[in-house]
């Protein structure tokens, strides 16, 4: 959008999923082009779900990349390439404009595979061996790419350590996306439960899935019940874990935890604006020693504090901005969110803080920055 408004022309190549079918309505054929908000946009009809087995994920993105690579060779009149990853297999395509067409290809990482992979423990079965291979590749595609711009400093460090050039290395943050958190956000129809009445809320709004080591809330709620019945836990989201941890409240018979599907981001407000607590979890993993993930923003744009159950940069900002906590130990979760239940003002102040922590990261000068990248990409290659 940022480019669009800045006079550019913007072709995004994206794969159909029930997240955006909205744009994309199912039965519409394999190839699909749309213009939405200034942007051409095709469509290709690649079955993905993150509540698919891993082997089956894998299978989704490789055939995307194949698919992806033909279509984008239709696409007329490019002047420079982006790619955003994860999977990174998206690099691919990229990639094969770059060299078809000698096109400046930018690379932005969200994730970095394999080191993420291998240290949340996802597959495995997997030998090292595998792992290294796929290091080695990446490699590649970074000395490859005319520009990788990481969403965090801690992952552009991780890259600078991979023997890939400075001054082709950059950050640019996800940022927070105040504009659309601010105004009246009437109170989401979720939340007219009775159940949630009168309590502290503490939610938590992603990925339901492997890597994000629910379970222990689930844990938490369990204790918190026992304690202290004025505090009420809302997971919002979808993943292959959703089942899982459904069953696991259902088994443990509790009341204050409600597992309920993602809901289209728009509604996102009618959420964040009347809950008190943003909840971030991670597995135990170095990996997210530097994860600022688009919920943590979300959740500052909203004025919301954070427990977080992992440290490294996020905890860093939180301790050093005051806007919320990290807690290592089930035992430390469940006294924070006591104490913070039971210390209202204590819990409005760190939701001031939040907001003006939002204002430092605010989206628009991150995609000011963004536009600014791809332009100088674009003529220095070029020229």
């Amino acid at each position: 959008k940022a480019l669009v408004e800045a006079g550019h022309k913007v072709t995004v190549i994206s794969q159909v999923t029930d997240r955006n079918w909205a744009i994309f309505p199912p039965g519409e054929g394999f190839i699909k082009w749309k213009k939405e908000n200034g942007l051409t946009i095709i469509g290709i009809n690649v079955s993905y779900a993150n509540t698919m087995s891993i082997p089956r994920r894998l299978l989704s993105f490789i055939q995307f990349m194949f698919v992806s690579s033909l279509v984008s060779l239709k696409v007329l009149n490019i002047d420079v390439v982006f790619a955003t990853s994860t999977p990174p297999t998206i690099a691919f395509p990229a990639m094969m404009l770059k060299f078809v067409k000698k096109l400046p290809f930018v690379f932005e990482l969200r994730d970095i595979w394999p080191d993420f992979v291998e240290q949340f423990g996802v597959l495995p079965q997997v030998p090292g061996v595998v792992f290294r291979l796929l290091d080695f590749v990446m490699r590649g595609v970074y000395r490859c790419a005319d520009f990788v711009t990481c969403t965090t400093p801690g992952m552009t460090q991780i890259i600078a350590a991979k023997g890939i050039a400075k001054e082709k290395l950059g950050t640019i943050l996800l940022g927070a996306n105040r504009r659309f958190f601010t105004g009246c956000h009437s109170r989401h129809p979720l939340l007219a439960n009775p159940r949630f009445n009168r309590k502290c809320i503490v939610v938590f709004t992603g990925s339901i899935s492997y890597g994000y080591g629910l379970h222990r809330l689930v844990e938490v709620a369990d204790h918190m019940q026992k304690r202290n019945g004025n505090i009420m836990f809302l997971l919002l989201g979808q993943g292959n874990c959703f089942q899982n941890i459904r069953a696991m409240v259902k088994e443990r018979d509790l009341d204050n935890i409600c597992v309920h599907p993602a809901i289209p981001y728009r509604e996102i407000p009618g959420i964040l604006k009347h809950v008190h607590i943003g909840y971030e979890s991670s597995l135990p993993s170095s990996a997210s020693d530097h994860g600022l993930d688009n919920k943590f923003y979300d959740y500052l744009s909203a004025g919301l504090p954070i427990v977080s159950n992992y440290d490294g940069d996020m905890g860093a900002l939180l301790r050093e901005h005051k806007c919320g906590r990290v807690v290592v130990t089930v035992d430390q979760e469940v006294d924070t969110l006591d104490e913070l239940e039971r210390n209202r003002d204590k819990l409005a102040a760190m939701s001031d803080n939040s907001a003006s922590l939002a204002k430092q990261f605010d989206r628009a000068e991150q995609a000011s920055l963004f536009v600014d990248l791809i332009e100088r990409v674009a003529f220095t290659v070029k020229n």
